[in-house]
């Protein structure tokens, strides 16, 4: 079994700023926010997850779809995803 998890890293640093384990099998998609302060993640799981910059947390999680999800993009208060349904 694979587990997906979202890392951050300071390249300069050349380490991490924030791993979570947040996905039951591999993700495969990760976007921003246009202000940044929101992360959204999607995975081989068919969930979408949406984590917070300023605590690493997940406080959302979508899991409407009935394939994996293969895309995400956040605009505003709106996320898109797409996946293989």
């Amino acid at each position: 079994r694979r587990f997906g998890q979202l890392v951050v890293w300071d390249w300069r640093a050349e380490s991490f700023v924030l791993k979570q384990q947040g996905h039951d099998h591999a993700a495969t998609c990760v976007a921003w926010s246009p202000d940044g302060r929101v992360v959204a993640s999607g995975a081989d799981d068919r969930k979408v997850k949406l984590w917070s910059d300023a605590t690493g947390f997940c406080f959302a999680t979508f899991a409407d779809h009935a394939g994996p999800v293969t895309a995400v993009a956040v605009a505003r208060n709106v996320v898109f995803s797409a996946s293989r349904d």
